[in-house]
């Protein structure tokens, strides 16, 4: 009883600390939960579920309404009752941070990097792109200049033609003459120092519930640890631009993250899905059974050992 009080205790503390939003919050928890669970809540299911977080009532509808008119929800009524889910728009966009926050092997460099040149993009359209461009990573090099070591390319050409510039962005391969100038362009253009202290920080607050988690935690502190360990890793992926560990400083903190991410993830997995599937609801009744995809999780999260108390791993400062 004694490490239950303790593992609330620095929930609730981190909860103070970090006050996360309460439209972020429900991309997240549609994303990571309600997604794998049939893809749509009833209004009821999320205030409660927001409830969790302290994020009353009159907080969660206003959001809910804002994301609707933002195009990442969608809403469908029977009779007095509202139930929602991704619109295409907030799927797809959800769906570029999953692959990331997902995933668990990274693919190996091979020296090329890849270019977008916006030769023919002005106005508004132009910062939209720049600035979508930066939420997947690539850096500016020089005035409609942009580059990433390894992006996601298939996001890219997504980006550029949700922005209708098909053909005013050139993409190319390219490679650096002079490899001596990587590093310190990396820590330029990329901003990893302060990254790293992003990741430190993520590190400090998750490391102690990871260590204090009894083996049979309460369900709803499962879920609440869950969806609050990816949300606020996945607000951090998204100022990383995912260079490869060739252009990384050694010792990388995010390497430590995203493996402590995993070894939580999967010891609060299943009873976060037992309290899921017991408190919500959608147009069907209870919230049914998590989809495949779900165990395939961090490279199957549900049929591993990675667990932090049955598998030590290396902190890295």
């Amino acid at each position: 009883m004694a490490k239950q009080t303790s593992i609330e205790a620095l929930v609730k503390s981190l909860l103070r600390r970090r006050e996360p939003g309460a439209q972020s919050l429900i991309v997240t928890l549609f994303g990571d939960c309600v997604s794998q669970h049939g893809g749509s809540l009833w209004v009821g299911s999320l205030i409660q579920a927001l409830g969790s977080f302290a994020i009353n009532e009159r907080s969660t509808r206003t959001s809910v309404f804002r994301l609707v008119q933002d195009d990442w929800l969608a809403v469908d009524r029977a009779g007095r009752r509202s139930y929602y889910r991704f619109a295409p728009h907030g799927l797809r966009e959800f769906e570029r941070a999953a692959r990331r926050v997902y995933a668990i092997e990274r693919a190996q460099w091979d020296g090329t990097w890849t270019l977008a040149i916006l030769h023919a993009v002005s106005g508004d359209t132009r910062e939209a792109l720049r600035t979508s461009l930066g939420w997947i990573g690539f850096g500016q090099l020089a005035p409609g200049v942009y580059a990433h070591p390894s992006p996601d390319r298939q996001a890219l050409i997504d980006l550029v033609e949700e922005h209708g510039a098909g053909r005013q962005v050139l993409i190319m391969d390219a490679r650096i003459a002079q490899s001596d100038s990587i590093p310190e362009l990396a820590r330029s253009r990329w901003r990893l120092p302060e990254l790293g202290k992003r990741y430190r920080r993520f590190v400090d607050d998750f490391e102690p519930i990871a260590r204090a988690l009894p083996k049979r935690a309460d369900p709803q502190l499962c879920f609440v640890v869950r969806t609050l360990l990816i949300h606020e890793y996945r607000r951090i992926l998204l100022t990383d631009p995912d260079l490869p560990d060739a252009l990384l400083p050694d010792a990388w903190p995010g390497r430590c993250a995203a493996e402590l991410t995993k070894a939580l993830y999967f010891d609060v997995a299943e009873g976060s899905t037992e309290f899921v599937m017991r408190a919500f609801e959608n147009e069907a009744g209870p919230l049914p059974k998590p989809a495949a995809g779900f165990f395939r999780r961090f490279a199957g999260h549900g049929e591993s050992n990675t667990s932090i108390r049955s598998k030590p791993w290396k902190r890295m400062r």
